[in-house]
């Protein structure tokens, strides 16, 4: 058992000596075009559902764009909204049961209002982060 350590030790420090001052070469693409139209698309289902007053899809299609904008929400933020989603999924199931025995769509204020409160906290998170318009710290890239 010891020759073996001692034999993977050896390729070990082998191994790290080769891969000194080697850098992985970055690529010239990556996937910003692509995130960000995903995050269009995911407005623009939210927007269809809140029009039609569907709730379940409203949430959900929210709930993934929080998903994919987590990484530029601050952490106290995160507490808040992982608290309050949880809130509203339980709301919205609630309503769906509802919704499905009646055979109609309908979606009450309160539930309403929080749905709105989370997409405008979304497009808030997006805004800040410099996702909805360029830069304005570079007079050569603001709008006119």
């Amino acid at each position: 058992m010891k020759i073996i350590r001692k034999h993977l030790y050896s390729i070990y420090f082998q191994y790290g000596k080769i891969m000194e001052g080697t850098e992985r070469t970055q690529s010239e693409f990556n996937m910003a075009v692509a995130w960000l139209n995903r995050l269009n698309e995911f407005f623009y289902i939210s927007d269809r559902a809140h029009y039609e007053l569907k709730a379940y899809e409203w949430l959900h299609a929210l709930m993934i764009l929080y998903n994919e904008l987590s990484s530029r929400i601050k952490k106290e933020e995160i507490i808040f909204w992982d608290s309050k989603t949880k809130e509203l999924l339980s709301n919205v199931n609630r309503l769906n049961i509802i919704n499905n025995r009646t055979g109609r769509i309908s979606i009450d204020n309160k539930l309403y209002w929080d749905l709105i409160q989370f997409e405008r906290f979304l497009h808030k998170i997006m805004d800040e982060s410099g996702l909805l318009t360029k830069s304005k710290d570079d007079p050569r890239f603001a709008f006119k």
